[in-house]
């Protein structure tokens, strides 16, 4: 397996961060949050059953 050179390092460093930084801001990923809601009944008899 070929060892990844700095050149290729660098170059997926350039094209990652702002694809990265995009996605977080522009689309707005970074803002998502989970749905804060009641668990349903059988949810809570599973998550009892599995120990969490």
């Amino acid at each position: 397996m070929q060892e990844m050179k700095i050149e290729q390092a660098l170059t997926l460093i350039a094209i990652f961060t702002p694809l990265n930084l995009f996605l977080w801001f522009g689309v707005g990923l970074g803002s998502m949050q989970a749905p804060i809601r009641p668990a349903k009944t059988s949810q809570r008899v599973i998550f009892r059953w599995l120990g969490v």
